[in-house]
C-alpha cells in the first residue's frame, strides 16, 4: 500500500473539511470561518478566508458540479456561498431552528442540502426560485434528541440520520416540484415528505456518530459509539430488512465511516487510525488496519510502552516520555471523505483528527491538527478574577496565563529568588550558628505577620459581601410601603395580590417554603472566621442554584466549581504552613478571593502588601 500523503496546513483545531470536484480546492472549518485552500505543488496554500458566521462553523461541504459552498455554524445559520469571478458570495439560507447546526450535506443532486441541528429537526434546502431565497422544510417525526451525522441516498430523496438517541433513521426528503419521483427501492415505492423508510436501534443505546448508504443504496452502515458497526440490509417496504449484521469490536469507537465497496467500510475514530471492514450480508469481519503492516500490533506496543514505563520508573525512578503514537495521526479522527473514485469504488479518501491538518491518502489523505504548543513561562501577575451574574446565579470569569485554583508562582525563580545566606568566615566562628537561627526565626515571623494580614484582609471583605446580600435579602422580601416610603399605596385590587420574588414552582423538601424563608436558609450572619463566612457564602450559593437549575442551563455546575474555588483560596489563607514560596500562594490566592468578591479596596490593600513581601523576599541576604 502506497504511503499516505501528509499535509499540515495550520496548529489549531478543524471543525470540517471538503474537496473540490477537481481536488484543487479545499475548504476547512476553522472558528467562525472558512479558509480555502489551493493546491500549489505538492502542498496546499491559503487563497481565500469565508466570513459570515458569528460562532463556530460546524460543517462545511463543497458540491461536486457546482462548486457552491455550504456551511452551518452553532449560530443557527446555514449559508450557501455562490462562486463569482470576485470570490465567493453568501445567501442566508432560512433554517427555523432555534439551537445550534451540527452536520450539513448536498444531495447527490444539488438541488437540496440537508442541515441536522440540536433542535431535534433535520432541515431539508431548497432554493425556492419565486422567491429568490433557500427554504427549509423540516424532517421532525420521530427524532427525539440532536442529530450527529446525516448520509444521502444516490436517488437523492432518501436521507439517513444518526443522533444521539441511539438511533439511525431512514427518512424521506421528496419535495414536490424540486426532486423527480424516484425508482422503486428496497426501502420504500411511494416515498412522500418526512415518511420513515427504516428505524434502527443500536444493541447497548450508544450515540450514533456516523451513518453512510453503500454505493448502491441498498444497504445502510452506522458507527455507534459502543465501538460496533451495524449494516442492515432492507428487504422491501414496510418488511423487517433481510439481514442486519452488527459487527462488534475491542477498538475505541469509531466517529466516521465510508463505503469503498459494496464489500468493504472504512472506518476510524479514537484508536486514530483508519480500519478497513469487508464481509456482506452473511456477515463482516474486521480486515485490519490501513497502517503500513511491518508494524507491530497497536495493543502490543501500548502493552509493552507500558511495562517499559514502570519498569524504568521502578529502577531508576523516572518514566520515558512516550506520548507519541505509532500511528500516522496523533488524535481522534472524526472525519473521512471520499478524495478519489474509480467507478463505484473508492481509491482514495481525506481524513482529518481534532484538535495541522494531516489529509492519509494512503489510499487517505491525511489531515491532522496538532495540539497547540503550551508555554511554560507564566506571566508576572496573578490572574483576574471578575465575577458575572446570569439570573442571579454568581459565576466567575477567569482570564490571564493560568486559572485562578492553581498555585501560581509566577514571576519567582526558586534558586535565583529563594532567601539564602551569605557566606562568611565569621558564621564558622563561636556563635555564629546562633545568629542565623536568630535571623531565621526573624524571617518566619515576618512571614507570618504578612500572612496574618493576607487574613485580616480578606475576612472583612468575605463579611462585607455577607452583610450586604443579606441587605439585598431583606429589601427584597420587605412590603412595597417599606422599599419605597414616599410612595403612595393603592389599594390591591380583589383578585390580584403583590409577590415581590416568585420562586419556580419545584419544592425544596419543604413544600410550603416561601421565597423568604428559602433565602433566609441560604444567607446567614457573619461571622469571626473566614471559613465560616466562606462555608456561608457557598451555602447561599447551593441553595440559589437549587432554585433556579429550571430556569438557568447548568446552574449547579456553575455553583460547584465557584464554591470549589471559594473553599480552596480560603482554606489556603487560613491552613497554609509557613515558607517563604507559600506565603507567595497565600498572597495570590487573597487577592483571587477579593477579587472575586468585589472588594476593590482588599484588592488595592494586597498590592501594597505585594511590594512589601518583593522586598522581603529579596531582601534576606546577610
Amino acid at each position: 500500500m502506497a504511503a499516505p500523503q501528509v499535509h499540515h496546513l495550520f496548529h489549531a483545531p478543524i471543525a470540517d473539511h471538503s474537496f473540490s470536484a477537481d481536488r484543487e480546492t479545499l475548504a476547512i472549518a476553522r472558528d467562525s470561518t472558512i479558509e480555502l485552500y489551493g493546491q500549489a505543488g505538492n502542498a496546499f496554500k491559503l487563497k481565500d478566508e469565508l466570513k459570515g458566521h458569528d460562532k463556530t462553523v460546524t460543517s462545511v461541504d463543497i458540491a461536486p458540479k457546482s462548486g457552491r459552498i455550504v456551511s452551518c455554524s452553532q449560530d443557527r445559520n446555514a449559508l450557501v456561498w455562490e462562486p463569482s469571478p470576485t470570490g465567493y458570495k453568501p445567501t442566508l439560507v432560512l433554517l427555523r431552528i432555534s439551537r445550534a447546526a451540527t452536520f450539513v450535506r448536498w444531495s447527490p443532486s444539488e438541488t437540496k442540502f440537508a442541515v441536522g441541528s440540536g433542535d431535534r429537526v433535520i432541515a431539508v434546502c431548497y432554493f425556492e426560485e419565486e422567491n429568490d431565497w433557500w427554504v427549509s422544510k423540516h424532517l421532525k417525526k420521530p427524532i427525539r434528541s440532536t442529530i450527529t451525522s446525516v448520509a444521502w441516498h444516490p436517488n437523492s430523496v432518501l436521507l439517513a440520520a444518526g443522533s444521539t438517541d441511539a438511533h439511525a433513521r431512514v427518512l424521506s426528503s421528496f419535495i414536490k416540484g424540486v426532486d423527480a419521483r424516484p425508482e422503486p427501492t428496497a426501502w420504500g415505492e411511494r416515498l412522500p415528505f418526512n415518511t420513515v423508510c427504516g428505524e434502527y436501534l443500536n444493541n447497548s443505546a450508544g450515540w450514533v456518530h456516523s451513518v453512510s448508504f453503500s454505493p448502491s443504496g441498498n444497504a445502510l452502515a452506522f458507527a455507534a459509539h459502543d465501538s460496533s458497526i451495524t449494516v442492515v440490509y432492507p428487504s422491501a417496504p414496510e418488511q423487517p430488512p433481510r439481514a442486519v449484521v452488527t459487527i462488534t469490536t475491542q477498538l475505541l469507537p469509531f466517529m466516521s465511516l465510508l463505503w469503498s465497496s459494496e464489500d468493504e467500510i472504512i472506518a476510524a475514530g479514537y484508536d486514530c487510525e483508519a480500519f478497513r471492514f469487508k464481509g456482506g450480508e452473511e456477515g463482516w469481519s474486521l480486515a485490519g488496519t490501513l497502517e503500513s503492516k511491518g508494524r507491530p500490533g497497536l495493543s502490543d506496543a501500548r502493552e509493552e510502552s507500558a511495562l517499559n514505563m514502570f519498569r524504568q520508573m521502578d529502577l531508576k525512578g523516572k518514566a520515558k516520555d512516550d506520548t507519541q503514537l505509532k500511528t500516522v495521526h496523533q488524535n481522534t479522527v472524526t472525519t473521512l471523505r471520499p478524495y478519489e473514485s474509480s467507478g463505484d469504488n473508492l481509491t482514495k479518501f481525506s481524513c482529518f483528527f481534532a484538535p495541522v491538518v494531516r489529509v492519509p491518502i494512503s489510499n487517505a489523505l491525511v489531515i491532522e491538527q496538532e495540539e497547540p504548543k503550551v508555554s511554560e513561562e507564566m506571566g508576572d501577575s496573578p490572574v483576574d478574577i471578575t465575577r458575572t451574574t446570569r439570573r442571579s446565579t454568581s459565576t466567575i470569569t477567569v482570564s490571564g496565563a493560568s486559572p485562578p485554583w492553581i498555585e501560581d508562582a509566577s514571576g519567582f525563580n526558586s534558586r535565583q529568588s529563594q532567601p539564602r545566606l551569605r557566606s562568611d568566615e565569621s558564621a564558622a566562628q563561636t556563635g555564629g550558628l546562633d545568629s542565623i537561627s536568630s535571623l531565621q526565626s526573624m524571617r518566619n515571623l515576618a512571614y507570618e505577620a504578612r500572612v496574618h494580614a493576607v487574613h485580616e484582609i480578606c475576612l472583612p471583605a468575605t463579611r462585607k459581601y455577607l452583610e450586604e446580600r443579606q441587605a439585598n435579602l431583606r429589601l427584597r422580601t420587605a412590603p412595597i410601603s417599606l422599599r419605597c416610603p414616599g410612595m403612595r399605596r393603592h389599594a390591591p385590587r380583589a383578585s390580584s395580590r403583590f409577590t415581590p420574588y416568585a420562586v419556580p414552582a419545584q419544592s425544596f423538601g419543604n413544600p410550603s417554603s416561601t421565597a423568604s424563608e428559602l433565602l433566609d436558609s441560604a444567607t446567614e450572619t457573619s461571622t469571626g472566621s473566614l471559613l465560616a463566612n466562606v462555608s456561608r457564602i457557598c451555602d447561599g450559593f447551593w441553595a440559589q442554584a437549587q432554585r433556579d437549575r429550571l430556569h438557568v442551563p447548568d446552574t449547579e455546575k456553575a455553583a460547584v466549581q465557584s464554591m470549589r474555588h471559594l473553599l480552596h483560596w480560603a482554606e489556603t489563607i487560613v491552613n497554609t504552613p509557613m515558607s517563604w514560596m507559600t506565603t507567595h500562594w497565600v498572597f495570590t490566592h487573597g487577592k483571587n478571593l477579593c477579587a472575586w468578591l468585589g472588594d476593590s479596596d482588599g484588592r488595592l490593600k494586597l498590592d501594597r502588601l505585594g511590594l512589601s513581601l518583593q522586598t522581603c523576599w529579596t531582601g534576606w541576604h546577610f
